[in-house]
């Protein structure tokens, strides 16, 4: 069976770590204790001096600049592209000088080399933005190409190559404000003509994506995703002074907020959680705390975070990994609410800390949560209203859905995410 696996994923550069990311380190991690050898490309600048060449390659995957999506090089002619973009140098770089023990990138620790094509990424996109066609990739010196995300790439035949779908929101929403719906519709198709295998991380995530192309049943498979909470961050988050010192900060009491960490997006329903939160607001007495970045493009979530400032919303921004962890821990309950979820990772994570869940019953959530949330439609504000109410009042409801949690948390241990992907590997 082949060891050696390059990662692709320009998810790894990203300034601040969303759920494919979280999904992207820990495959690393999974791979890397079953004894697989990992490499990463990264898109960094070169450097003839070799401590300035993995300085570059750390501040890429640590504290990176956005490229722009519609920046002035969008309309460049393909032969840019083939002659001057992308061409077929890399380099292959391994980090002694620098420090890696920063916990944002801890998961290195599984990394061997990074293979180094500057502005990889970017030129990647430029690619589906330009072309139908995929761009051939000419990495030889691996067995195995994985990525976390769909890409428009193709691979030599020797190299086997297994790509992420993890949903087609770009191309079933209105709400989308990511994605160009034609650049992410080329690489989807292209991901399911060109891979040998693709990994889905829910049924409902793979059935979506059989709608759109229907052809390519026998080469997606469903591996879900594991719980990113790694035993020494839930350990730390235990401890009664961490979380003293962390619910002090930010003005909270134990059990006494509803919480909400992701991207604050409009289709992840924040304006109805706000809605629903604020109709029982005066008879719970206890806030509504938001945390996460805002689509700031999206005005209205904007507007409805600041206006709802003044109705026990509380919006306290991006936050560590352990605060994180704490405050999902202490909160009353987790809201999520969301309206359409490829897989949907922070009730899962929410469960496996032993905090009860709202959610809701559209998209991969219900096969997600199963009976270990409270089910909600998402558009009804009365609904979620009420599943606070009841989360509050009922103790005993609630500790069920506590104990139903960390079982369902289970499903989507690392251990049960291993079996699932070695399948894949050695299919």
């Amino acid at each position: 069976m082949n060891k050696q696996i390059l990662f692709c994923s320009h998810d790894f550069e990203q300034k601040y770590h969303r759920g494919i990311t979280f999904y992207s380190k820990a495959v690393v991690k999974v791979l890397g204790e079953l004894g697989y050898e990992n490499h990463i490309v990264t898109s960094a600048p070169f450097s003839n001096y070799k401590n300035i060449q993995e300085l570059y390659i750390a501040q890429k995957l640590y504290n990176p600049e956005p490229y722009d999506k519609n920046g002035k090089h969008m309309n460049l002619p393909k032969y840019f592209l083939d002659k001057v973009g992308m061409g077929h140098r890399y380099r292959i770089v391994h980090l002694d000088y620098i420090d890696i023990t920063e916990p944002k990138l801890s998961y290195l620790k599984y990394v061997k080399s990074y293979v180094n094509k500057p502005n990889f990424y970017y030129y990647l996109y430029l690619q589906a933005r330009l072309s139908e066609k995929p761009y051939f990739i000419r990495f030889d010196k691996f067995d195995t190409i994985f990525t976390t995300s769909p890409l428009s790439i193709k691979a030599p035949k020797k190299i086997r190559l297994i790509q992420t779908i993890h949903d087609c929101i770009p191309l079933l929403t209105l709400t989308h404000n990511g994605d160009n719906p034609l650049v992410f519709h080329r690489r989807i198709k292209n991901t399911l003509e060109y891979s040998d295998k693709v990994v889905s991380v829910s049924e409902y995530s793979k059935l979506e994506t059989l709608k759109l192309f229907p052809n390519y049943q026998d080469k997606i498979e469903v591996t879900y995703q594991p719980v990113p909470i790694y035993p020494e961050e839930e350990e730390e988050s235990k401890d009664p002074l961490v979380q003293k010192a962390i619910l002090e900060s930010y003005k909270l009491e134990k059990n006494g907020y509803f919480f909400y960490v992701g991207f604050l997006e409009k289709r992840k329903n924040i304006e109805n959680i706000v809605n629903a939160h604020s109709a029982v607001s005066d008879k719970l007495k206890i806030p509504m705390v938001f945390a996460g970045e805002i689509d700031w493009s999206d005005r209205d979530i904007v507007k409805t975070i600041t206006n709802a400032r003044k109705k026990n919303i509380r919006y306290i921004g991006h936050i560590s990994t352990l605060a994180k962890l704490v405050l999902i821990r202490n909160a009353a309950a987790f809201v999520f609410a969301s309206k359409y979820e490829g897989f949907g990772l922070p009730p899962v994570e929410a469960m496996k800390l032993g905090c009860p869940v709202i959610s809701s019953k559209t998209s991969s959530l219900k096969e997600v949560c199963g009976d270990a949330g409270i089910l909600v439609d998402p558009n009804n504000i009365s609904e979620i209203a009420d599943a606070m109410t009841t989360i509050v009042e009922n103790p005993s409801l609630r500790d069920s859905l506590i104990e139903r949690g960390y079982k369902r948390a289970e499903f989507f241990s690392f251990d049960n995410y291993k079996a699932r992907l070695v399948k894949v590997l050695e299919s």
